[in-house]
This record gives structure tokens, sequence and C-alpha cells, in this order.
């Protein structure tokens, strides 16, 4: 079962934050250094630990249609 927001305005934190997330990540400049429930934790300056980068990669794939504008 897929993840759905209850609330429109968790919707929209959901796609506004998750990208910025996304973004972070993609240039390098913050590493991923633990994940648990839904929450990522982020480190900056540090290399994603790739356990916990896959944990965030499987959330995000699992929530992509919450993420999605539309």
């Amino acid at each position: 079962m897929a993840y759905a927001p209850a609330f429109k305005v968790d919707r929209e934190r959901l796609q506004t934050i998750v990208p910025f997330v996304d973004q972070l990540l993609e240039t390098g400049e913050y590493g991923t250094i633990a994940f648990d429930d839904g929450a990522v934790l982020l480190q900056r300056a540090t290399a994603s630990d790739p356990a916990v980068l896959s944990a965030w990669t499987g959330y995000r794939e699992a929530i992509d249609p919450a993420v999605t504008p539309g």
C-alpha cells in the first residue's frame, strides 16, 4: 500500500521537502547518515551511508505518487 497524506497541507509539504532533499543529495552537498520511519537525517560535507541512502531511496520510491503533483 502506497503512502497517501490525509491532508492537502501534508501533501504540499511532501511536494516541497522531498525534491529539496533529493537536490541536496544529488549535488553531494549533504549525505544521508540516518533514516527511520520516513525521517532522513542529512549531514553537510558527508558522504552518504550506502545502507541509509538505500533505505531513503526505497521510501522515496514508495511515496512518489504522493510527491508528484497532479
